[in-house]
């Protein structure tokens, strides 16, 4: 959820599904996933080969521009986000013969855009690395306060390089040490853990769950445990965003 996702897919095509609002979807094989408030299902048949990237968001709006802002929430293919680049990438990764040639490649991309990029402004830095320091719990009004921007100048400038708003980033920020604690802490309540998260309490955790991942978490870890899988399928360490579904199918938020 709070990273932009490079992937590049060498023989399958993904159906990706917003998990809470199932009418919006996209089929790729190669893709660009910007920072995502909501839960991504993604559905594919065979065998899926390729390279996956997670950016952070500082990282990707060096890398990307302001092409970010326009990412959130999104899936778009790399040649819409970096141009005759983004086809040049995904053909110089499949057809290179190894691994080791593929490091190169993507190395020699990824220095040569970030030599070139612009950094984040430092009141967008700052509020990233506050909302992140409090879980997502810092009031987003008073964050601005001390910014020394209003709250729609902040949340403007906050769009345009990240891709969400603060209080969108809040919430995911906040979603996302629930999973964790219902991971790392199976004995804690429910209560427990939507006071401990910012949540005025277990009705407005569910209800947030639900809207964000598209199911309750008890049936979101129901999922993970039927799956039979001993390591979640995560696309950071150490960070649950993803569930093995019994249809065969993974969702990632």
């Amino acid at each position: 959820m709070s990273a932009v996702t490079l992937v590049v897919e060498f023989e399958s095509r993904m159906r990706l599904t917003d998990a809470a609002e199932p009418g919006r979807s996209a089929t790729l094989s190669s893709l660009v996933s910007g920072v995502h408030r909501t839960a991504t299902v993604g559905e594919y048949a065979g065998r899926l080969h390729g390279v996956t990237v997670s950016l952070t968001p500082a990282g990707a709006y060096e890398m990307l521009g302001p092409v970010v802002g326009d990412l959130g929430n999104q899936w778009a293919d790399p040649a819409d986000v970096l141009g005759t680049d983004g086809r040049d990438l995904v053909a110089r990764l499949t057809d290179a013969p190894d691994w080791p040639s593929r490091y190169r490649v993507l190395d020699r991309f990824f220095v040569s855009r970030l030599l070139e990029g612009t950094p984040w402004r430092p009141e967008v830095a700052f509020a990233w690395r506050e909302l992140h320091r409090t879980g997502g719990t810092v009031p987003i009004r008073r964050l601005a306060g001390t910014t020394g921007y209003s709250l729609r100048r902040l949340e403007t400038l906050f769009r345009r390089q990240v891709g969400l708003t603060p209080k969108q980033a809040a919430q995911v920020l906040r979603l996302r040490r629930v999973l964790q604690m219902y991971e790392r802490e199976p004995g804690l309540g429910g209560a427990e853990i939507a006071a401990r998260c910012g949540f005025f309490d277990q009705a407005h955790l569910d209800h947030t769950f639900r809207a964000m991942v598209g199911c309750s978490p008890r049936r979101f870890f129901a999922h993970r445990s039927a799956s039979g899988s001993t390591e979640p399928v995560d696309r950071l360490a150490g960070t649950v965003t993803s569930a093995l579904l019994p249809t065969g199918t993974a969702g990632a938020p």
